[in-house]
């Protein structure tokens, strides 16, 4: 591939080697392992409490719904 992106560039050569590894690719090993998502228990995730500015951003986004909608 950095052969292709470089005659295509005339020869400027740019860097697509990834360092390291992405959330996407951690998240895809995780989804490998049959036995971890066979015993995932959904009452034990985190849950986590609005905050007040989350809550005034909601209302007003469901506000403007309304009006797109109607």
């Amino acid at each position: 591939m950095n052969k292709a992106v470089t005659e295509e560039l005339n020869g400027f050569k740019i860097n697509l080697d990834q360092e390291g590894i992405g959330r996407d690719q951690i998240q895809a090993f995780m989804n490998m392992d049959r036995a971890n998502a066979l015993d995932y228990n959904h009452n034990q995730r985190v849950t986590y409490n609005r905050t007040e500015g989350y809550n005034n951003r909601l209302k007003q986004h469901n506000k403007w719904l309304l009006k797109v909608n109607n």
